[in-house]
């Protein structure tokens, strides 16, 4: 739960079976490093596991479907009238990159999500493959209005697509298959003004889109 710009010190004690206690070390002040890092990845590989050393595994409330149907690896997520949730850190930061590979298995449903990290229906950042306009659409909205980033088109369907959302501090974009697409240099909010825990793929924080029909192979 550290967050980036903060100092954290510590003392350690050292108790044994029996009971001793050591006394108290020295301060120790510490800091989370300044440049990126990799904070989770899945590979979906019979298993929810994280496969960094942060352990952020994700969870499922149904038996994960993994298929054989894959672009890296030897197996994929299926969410087909699935979901799954990622631990409450993934998305707490003043930048993020979200990259997976997605097969969109529809190509006519709309508001389906990829990707909705949130807390409600007015705090929340998401990436659909289709919105109302037919468009791959990124939003976020922190309890006043929603800023949003439209692609010229919405994903192709039943094929394998890379997509990389950025979240940066001078320009948010979208990238399909190593192409940008859209960009932007008017979305202001951060992931960490929202600072987001009910985090989900294949969900959205609005009940009536709660379901996606989709498999991927996610890496954050």
């Amino acid at each position: 739960t550290c967050r980036p710009n903060a100092s954290y010190i510590y003392k350690v004690k050292v108790i044994d079976r029996s009971q001793n206690i050591s006394e108290a070390s020295d301060v120790v002040e510490a800091a989370l490093l300044s440049q990126p890092t990799m904070i989770a990845r899945w590979d979906f590989e019979d298993n929810l596991n994280d496969d960094t050393q942060n352990m952020l595994d994700m969870a499922s409330p149904s038996t994960p479907k993994y298929v054989a149907d894959h672009k890296v690896g030897d197996k994929s997520l299926s969410l087909t009238a699935q979901f799954v949730q990622l631990p409450y850190r993934v998305a707490d930061s003043d930048e993020l990159s979200v990259a997976m590979w997605v097969k969109w298995n529809t190509s006519t449903t709309q508001w389906q999500r990829i990707f909705d990290f949130g807390n409600d229906e007015d705090h929340y950042l998401f990436l659909t493959p289709n919105s109302g306009t037919s468009k791959m659409r990124f939003a976020i909205k922190n309890g006043g209005d929603e800023q949003i980033l439209d692609c010229p088109s919405k994903l192709s369907s039943y094929l394998w697509k890379h997509v990389v959302v950025t979240i940066g501090k001078d320009k948010t974009a979208i990238y399909v298959d190593g192409t940008e697409v859209a960009s932007t240099t008017g979305i202001t909010i951060k992931p960490s003004d929202i600072r987001p825990v009910l985090n989900y793929l294949g969900r959205s924080q609005y009940t009536a889109r709660s379901r996606s029909e989709e498999s991927c192979r996610e890496r954050v």
